[in-house]
Parts: C-alpha cells; sequence; structure tokens
C-alpha cells in the first residue's frame, strides 16, 4: 500500500522523428486495477516531446596576412591566416563528430567530439602564397564541413564555403 513502481529508460531520437517533429511516447501499467488493453487515463499516459531540426553555419575568413614584403597587399610569399568557424545554430541539441575542414592549410582539419547549442568548432591554420597564386591573380580557397548537419559531399552552404583572396603581382 502506498508503494511505486518507477520505469526509468532510454530512447535515441531517429530521422523519423526529426520528420514528424515530436516524439510520442506511451506508457501502460497493467495491474489488477488496470486489465491489459484498458485505456482508463489511470493506467495510460501518453508524452509528446518536441524535436528540432539540427542546424549550423559555415564560415570562413582571412584573418591576417603576415605581408611578410610589408607591401599592405596579398603577395609572392605573403602567409595567410585563415580561420573556418562551424556554428551550432540548433535550438536544441548538440552536433556530434564535427569536422571542418581545408585543404589548403596547414594543419588542415580539426575534428570536434561534441558542439553544444551556440558554440563553436573553429579551425585555424596557414597558406603561404605561391607564384600560381599570382599568376592566377587570386586564391580560391574552400573549407567543407562533415556533421549530422552535412553528410559527406554535400554543397549546403552551410556544409561548404570558398573564400576568394585577391593576389597583387609586385613590379620590381
Amino acid at each position: 500500500v502506498g508503494a511505486t513502481c518507477v520505469l526509468t529508460g532510454t530512447y535515441t531520437v531517429t530521422a523519423a522523428d526529426v520528420a514528424a517533429g515530436e516524439i510520442r511516447n506511451t506508457a501502460v501499467a497493467t495491474s489488477p486495477v488496470c486489465p491489459v488493453g484498458s485505456v482508463d487515463p489511470a493506467c495510460t499516459t501518453t508524452v509528446v516531446t518536441p524535436v528540432t531540426e539540427l542546424s549550423q553555419s559555415l564560415v570562413k575568413a582571412l584573418t591576417n596576412n603576415a605581408d611578410g614584403d610589408a607591401s599592405g597587399t596579398v603577395s609572392l610569399g605573403d602567409v595567410l591566416t585563415y580561420t573556418v568557424t562551424v556554428t551550432n545554430t540548433s535550438t536544441s541539441g548538440s552536433l556530434t563528430n564535427v569536422v571542418v575542414s581545408d585543404p589548403m592549410i596547414t594543419p588542415s582539419t580539426i575534428t570536434c567530439p561534441t558542439v553544444a547549442v551556440g558554440a563553436t568548432c573553429v579551425l585555424t591554420g596557414t597558406y603561404t602564397v605561391t607564384a600560381a597564386d599570382v599568376t592566377a591573380g587570386s586564391i580560391s580557397n574552400t573549407a567543407v564541413a562533415t556533421s549530422p548537419v552535412c553528410p559527406v559531399g554535400s554543397t549546403d552552404p552551410e556544409c561548404t564555403t570558398t573564400v576568394v583572396t585577391p593576389v597583387t603581382e609586385l613590379s620590381q
């Protein structure tokens, strides 16, 4: 008399739950008061939990030019610093296994095991301007992020971004 029976468990949110926008979890108790199949509110209850899609933003910027020749422009031999930032813009839910990569810079990748809501995963690396960049007149530098939002190969703007940096040929 007066005792309580508690069931505690875990559930992994599925793609179908995200598509539905909610999880409907129904618990049913059976006892001498609640026979199998009873629809009495004292014997069954449903909890509806909203599920929101995960989202992120991806921003890449040229954040520094070591400007080895002090020309005030991007030119041959300058060491450029690029910063690539993934921000978890979801209203709820962490991003997991976020990988930010940019094959032109060193280091070229970072993996963030978990990125909480509002938090960031940041890759910062350097690139040295080459003669080929001077000939081309610019550097086209693309960064990619993979995460639960961005599968490998996605071309969505929240998954890939390119920064074009003009390069100046200095006269001798």
